[in-house]
């Protein structure tokens, strides 16, 4: 008897009495063995609901998405579910049926493409016998079973013997070999395929100008490109890559030949091919002589062939006329030579793009859960994540260090397998240091020259930092080892030079030398200013300087890896010392209800807050791509503009707030098992005051400039005509005083992202036991809730009951904790208890919880 035919169902929790329907009114075919269905609600409680989602998706024959206006509203059903089951379904892997379940618009969208149930698409909900309608439904669901099994031998490869062909075990090796020694705690051998995350690739125009910046994901290449190229930098994953799609294209039922560039020495090179196919693949001559025409050959580091132009072309020519896929990888620079090569000009070309945070945070997820995926409990793990998440981006600071995943995996190794070797630096500090010598290591720097590496690296960041952070030219770099020689033993500088770049320390271009990655500049020019503090009246300048330039994202570095280097009590008190400068003529805001009443109205106006049910999974995954889209259009200050010059403007000084915050939360973090209390509570109490200060200097602005913005606001609105001027005032107002509002809730947010650090709890309740204010309250329940990732139910009560006359400080409560609840598994009965505190409706959830008991007293019934 032929094997059930298995059946996912997609749809919205909203839907759920239609799923209940559909489900009953497959039983027959069930019964029968023709289907066999799958469902979210089949997940146990300890399972990975995520995991298991993606799971049954893979094995699914025939996707049912029952349509209705929740299916599309939806962005886990709409993109995750629908998304994954259509790539299988373009591939012929997997057959997807719309069933129209409600009157639901669907026009222009991929679902209208697809050919539907019921018959006409008539919804189930508009026929007059639903069971008719339901019928029809199963109905047409046998037709296109039978239509899926007469089709489906074509899209598999088999053997005679019926069987799936596999890869060789050497080659199964080879494609789950990370090829760097990584050490987990929980498993002996780390897979790739198991921690593997593919990139998202920026598709580049041929001449490579195009300011227009459209990316896909890694995942879609073979299916969007029959010709491409893929560029990238050294340890950018194009080999990973290149593994990744050897899977993919077997799963899509092809077949993939991997071939190193370096191997191409002919413009020939079938055999070389049939040989690679023969030792990659089993059952390689029933497949070869099967499906000739589905071949994709991979070729890797195509830059290292031994060709001239002439047979290079050749080579191209004849791959593109034998084989219908070719995917090449090259190093960026291939990019300069695509022109030069007529065959390479119908090729797509693509560069990998580094990871960000959404990259980022599924690479953390995975490696936290390795080993672990069916044990590890959902709140352990995102607390868990988080933990890692925030060590990780504080480490990686907007770009000072590639986000690539090579260097991602180095710093969890580092994270997680720390040790004190090197007591004169922070846990930090040590990851860099480590990632410099591991950069060395890489081209077998022997351990007794790494010491004058290090020395010439120091002197050479502190030559461009002298030159105002710029590269240097060949003619000052032959000045630099001149004046080095003076200092210290002379070294080879033309091998000194050449290691440094090969190992991708320095890079060159146009004849400027400079640090390939910021990090680097930055260690090793903080460094030399650290070691030579106690040294040099001219260093004491220059940390004056740069504390006074705090603003700028280059000086504002240069300190934080200062704190790195030194535990020296110097560069702390000199940290204060600038912080305390910043508005100083402004108290502390309080946030108390007198200073926040013009608020008040409004707040009452908006709409309430409301605790829903929202997908926690798909609430963290909208929270990294948000964070990305921020990151993407910051406009950061790395350098004195022409428009403001002066260290002390007011939207430089409001920057140093910020960044001084941003310093003392990396230096708690790094410090606080080495700083004494003392140090700590001053460091905080500093940080929490200077905001603060901030905040009320723009409350102050704001109700002082208040009638006057408005008036600016409403100007705008005019060119409206059809508003009458109460309407266009009315709207001008709730502008102002929203951005207002939005403003006092963004610094709050902002003083406890930056500060905050799970150690050192104790210290953030002494400073609230000493200046007990509603701000201080708000800012450590912040802090509590991201960093504890836990919601303490009796300081929450205070607060609500403190808050109650605060309308201000009650919202401010109110959005932080429900954006916990939306990104943290929280219990029922623990929304139910900050439902109660906090006056916040939870109308939807008590409403399925009712439903829940109306079924079950039925059911007894």
């Amino acid at each position: 008897m032929a094997s059930p035919v298995n059946v996912f169902i997609s749809y919205s929790h909203e839907d759920q009495e239609f799923h209940n329907s559909l489900v009953k009114y497959l039983t027959n075919m069930q019964r029968q063995g023709e289907i066999s269905t799958w469902t979210d609600r089949k997940i146990t409680g300890g399972s990975s609901w995520r995991n298991e989602i993606d799971k049954h998706l893979e094995a699914a024959d025939i996707v049912l998405l029952l349509v209705s206006p929740d299916f599309i509203y939806s962005e886990y059903c709409y993109d995750k579910e629908m998304g994954a089951a259509l790539e299988r379904h373009k591939l012929k892997l997997t057959r997807v049926i719309p069933v129209y379940i409600r009157v639901t618009d669907v026009k222009g969208s991929v679902v209208e493409e697809l050919q539907g149930l019921p018959t006409d698409r008539k919804p189930v909900n508009k026929w007059q016998d639903k069971d008719e309608a339901w019928k029809n439904v199963v109905e047409g669901l046998r037709s296109a079973i039978a239509e899926y099994l007469e089709a489906r031998p074509m899209n598999e490869l088999v053997t005679n013997n019926g069987t799936k062909p596999g890869f060789s075990e050497c080659h199964e090796h080879w494609l789950d070999d990370t090829e760097v020694t990584l050490t987990h705690r929980v498993v002996d051998k780390v897979k790739l395929s198991k921690i593997y995350v593919e990139p998202d690739l920026l598709v580049v125009n041929k001449n490579f100008t195009s300011k227009i910046r459209k990316s896909i994901s890694a995942h879609n290449l073979i299916k969007d490109s029959n010709l491409s190229i893929v560029i990238g930098e050294e340890q950018a994953g194009k080999t990973s890559l290149a593994k990744f799609l050897c899977r993919e294209i077997n799963e899509a039922g092809h077949l993939s030949v991997y071939i190193n560039g370096c191997e191409v020495r002919s413009a020939n090179i079938s055999a070389l091919i049939d040989k690679r196919l023969a030792e990659q693949h089993t059952s390689t001559e029933q497949l070869k002589n099967s499906f000739a025409a589905n071949i994709t050959v991979i070729i890797d580091d195509i830059h290292l062939h031994g060709l001239n132009n002439k047979h290079f072309d050749q080579l191209i020519s004849t791959l593109k006329s034998t084989y219908p896929a070719l995917v090449f990888f090259a190093k960026d620079t291939f990019r300069y030579v695509i022109p030069d090569h007529e065959e390479l000009e119908t090729f797509d070309i693509y560069q990998i793009n580094d990871f960000g945070n959404f990259k980022r945070a599924k690479l953390i997820e995975r490696w936290v859960s390795l080993g672990v995926e069916e044990s590890l409990d959902e709140a352990e793990m995102y607390k868990e994540c988080d933990e890692i998440t925030t060590k990780i981006n504080s480490i990686i600071r907007k770009k000072l260090i590639p986000s690539k995943p090579i260097f991602i995996l180095s710093i969890l190794q580092m994270l997680e397998a720390y040790t004190s070797q090197r007591l004169d630096m922070t846990s930090h500090g040590h990851c860099y240091q480590s990632l410099v010598y591991q950069a060395l290591e890489r081209i077998d720097i022997k351990q007794k020259e790494i010491d004058k590496y290090m020395n010439v690296m120091t002197e050479l960041a502190w030559a461009q930092y002298k030159n105002e952070g710029k590269p240097l030219t060949t003619s000052a770099l032959s000045d630099f080892y001149d004046s080095y020689a003076q200092e210290y033993l002379s070294v080879d500088r033309t091998k000194v030079t050449e290691d440094l770049h090969k190992c991708n320390i320095l890079a060159s271009k146009d004849n400027l030398i400079s640090f390939k990655y910021p990090y680097i500049y930055y260690f090793f020019a903080a460094k030399k200013i650290a070691d030579s503090f106690s040294k040099s009246e001219l260093i004491k300048t220059e940390i004056k300087k740069l504390l006074e330039g705090l603003h700028r994202e280059d000086y504002a570095n240069i300190i934080i890896f200062i704190t790195h280097h030194t535990k020296e009590s110097w560069i702390l008190d000199e940290i204060e010392m600038c912080l305390m400068e910043l508005f100083s003529d402004h108290t502390p805001a309080t946030l108390e209800a007198k200073d926040t009443a013009f608020l008040e109205e409004f707040l009452k106006e908006i709409p309430k807050l409301v605790i829903e049910e929202r997908k926690i999974q798909e609430e963290r995954e909208k929270h990294q791509q948000s964070l990305e889209a921020e990151q993407d259009s910051e406009i950061e200050i790395t350098g004195p503009q022409p428009e403001d010059r002066d260290d002390n403007s007011l939207f430089a000084n409001i920057n140093k707030v910020f960044k001084g915050s941003e310093l003392i939360g990396q230096i708690v973090r790094n410090r606080h098992a080495s700083l004494n209390k003392s140090e700590l509570s001053t460091l905080l109490k500093e940080s929490y005051s200077c905001g603060l200060r901030f905040l009320q200097f723009f409350i102050d602005i704001s109700d002082i400039a208040k009638e006057e913005v408005i008036q600016t606001i409403a100007q705008q609105i005019r060119e409206n005509p059809s508003q009458t001027n109460f309407a266009i005032e009315k709207e001008a107002r709730g502008a102002f005083l929203l951005f207002t509002y939005s403003a006092i809730y963004a610094v709050v947010r902002k003083i406890a992202s930056s500060t905050g650090c799970v150690e050192a709890e104790e210290i953030y309740r002494a400073i609230e036991s000493e200046t007990p204010t509603p701000a201080i309250k708000l800012i450590n329940q912040a802090i509590e809730l991201d960093f504890h990732k836990k919601v303490d139910h009796e300081t929450l009560q205070r607060l609500a009951n403190e808050f109650k006359g605060n309308i201000v400080c009650d919202r401010i409560l109110k959005e932080i904790v429900i954006q916990h609840i939306y990104m943290f598994p929280v219990e029922y009965r623990d929304k139910q208890k900050i439902s109660s505190y906090l006056s916040l409706p939870m109308e939807k959830l008590q409403q399925q919880d009712l439903d829940k008991k109306s079924k079950m007293l039925d059911a007894k019934k």
